[in-house]
């Protein structure tokens, strides 16, 4: 394995994304409520730090969502979401916090989903990494990757292991 991005690095990607979210968040003195809604599994590390660092003035919710294009490590399959939020998003803003966009196809479907389902949900999405090629817009986003890369490490998986490694790394 190759370290790609250190956890050093990873903490001021987190620092920086949490900022921008307070900055957007915190106006004329008043705080707006934000739910943090994070894409299990591999976002959670990052849902964790992330929340850590959000201005604590700010109210957040966090939420979890389940959603998958991948059975195994290689083989896409259609978008399933198999855990629904806990909460009521309708009237809320809504963070979809995720670890990489690869395709956009999991966003795209997730957007959508929730969408349809909630009345008047203000959407944004934060994802620490983005595919180079991948056109789907993420509106707070930590770093471009390269194509090809298997990553793991800081919540992504090697078919369900080394989600824990503090850093993350080539394959």
């Amino acid at each position: 394995m190759k370290e790609l991005i250190a956890d050093y690095k990873i903490r001021r990607y987190c620092k920086r994304l949490a900022n921008e979210i307070s900055a957007d968040h915190h106006t004329n003195g008043q705080s707006e409520e934000i739910v943090l809604l994070g894409v299990m599994n591999g976002a959670m590390p990052f849902l964790v730090d992330l929340s850590r660092l959000i201005d604590p003035k700010i109210p957040v919710i966090i939420d979890t969502v389940k959603c998958s294009s991948y059975t195994g490590m290689f083989t896409k399959s259609k978008v399933k979401m198999s855990k629904a939020p806990d909460n009521d998003l309708s009237y809320k803003t809504v963070i979809i916090v995720e670890d990489i966009v690869d395709t956009g196809d999991t966003m795209t479907f997730l957007v959508n989903k929730l969408n349809s389902k909630y009345n008047r949900i203000d959407l944004k999405v934060c994802s620490l990494l983005k595919r180079r090629d991948c056109r789907f817009r993420v509106d707070y986003l930590g770093r471009i990757v390269d194509e090809g890369l298997w990553l793991i490490g800081y919540g992504l998986d090697d078919d369900g292991f080394k989600r824990n490694l503090k850093s993350i790394f080539i394959k």
